[in-house]
C-alpha cells in the first residue's frame, strides 16, 4: 500500500517537472554605419553634433529613436523577466528536491528487508531463544534435583 502511494505521488508530480529557461539570445552583430553610443534626444533641443553635423544636416550614423515610454516599458519587462526567472529557478529547485525525496522513499519501500529484520524471523528467533532458555533452566534444575535426591 505504501509503495502504491509513493508511485501515485511520483506519477502526479512528474508532469510538473519542466526544464530550465531557454538561454537568453546573443546580442546581434553591429550593423554597418550604426551609432557607436547612445544619444538622448530632447524636444526643442538640437541633436548632438556627433550625430547631425550642422554643415550638412544629414546624420553621420544610423539609429532608431525610441519613445521614452516604450524604453521604460522594455526596462520594466526586463526586470519582470529576471524576477520570473529567479522565481522559476526556486520552483525548479523545490520540484527537484521533492522528486529526490520521493525517489528516496520509493527506493526504501522497494528495497527488501534483510531476513533477520523481518517480524516473522524475529518472532521465530525469539521463540527459539525462549525455548532454549526454558529447556536449559529445566535441565539445570533437573540435574540439581537429581544430584540432591540421589545422595544418601
Amino acid at each position: 500500500m505504501r509503495l502504491i502511494t509513493i508511485l501515485i505521488a511520483l506519477a502526479l508530480s512528474a508532469p510538473a517537472q519542466g526544464e530550465g529557461l531557454p538561454p537568453r539570445p546573443e546580442a546581434p552583430d553591429p550593423v554597418p554605419g550604426e551609432c557607436t553610443k547612445t544619444f538622448g534626444l530632447q524636444k526643442g533641443v538640437k541633436p548632438p553634433t556627433d550625430i547631425l553635423p550642422t554643415q550638412t544636416g544629414t546624420p553621420t550614423c544610423s539609429a532608431i529613436a525610441v519613445p521614452l515610454s516604450d524604453y521604460a516599458d522594455l526596462l520594466q519587462t526586463e526586470r519582470w523577466a529576471k524576477a520570473l526567472k529567479s522565481q522559476y529557478f526556486l520552483d525548479m529547485k523545490q520540484l527537484q528536491l521533492e522528486r529526490d525525496h520521493y525517489a528516496k522513499l520509493y527506493e526504501e519501500a522497494a528495497t527488501p528487508e534483510p531476513w533477520h529484520q523481518r517480524p516473522a524471523a524475529q518472532r521465530a528467533v525469539g521463540g527459539i531463544t525462549v525455548l532454549l532458555v526454558v529447556l536449559s533452566t529445566g535441565a539445570i534444575y533437573a540435574s540439581a534435583y537429581n544430584m540432591h535426591s540421589t545422595e544418601p
